[in-house]
């Protein structure tokens, strides 16, 4: 991006454009920068696959959740 307007621009219509959906996350980075950063900021929107579960057994019904994928998972 150019400038930072046209990055808060950006950011401000992705996040519209995301809000179309049921479900979105947005992480932004706040320009915090490290040595592991790979992004300022990203939008998942929609949903592929989705655990429902109840408090017992949930942290184990995770770990199950991401092996089959090992995808991001946000939420």
């Amino acid at each position: 991006m150019k400038t930072s307007q046209t990055k808060s621009d950006f950011k401000q219509k992705a996040l519209h454009w995301a809000n179309q959906f049921e479900v979105c996350c947005f992480l932004d980075s706040n320009q915090y920068i490290d040595t592991y950063s790979a992004y300022d900021f990203i939008i998942a929107a929609g949903v592929q696959k989705e655990l429902q579960h109840s408090s017992k057994n949930a942290f184990e019904a995770l770990k199950v959740f991401y092996e089959k994928d090992k995808q991001w998972m946000f939420g």
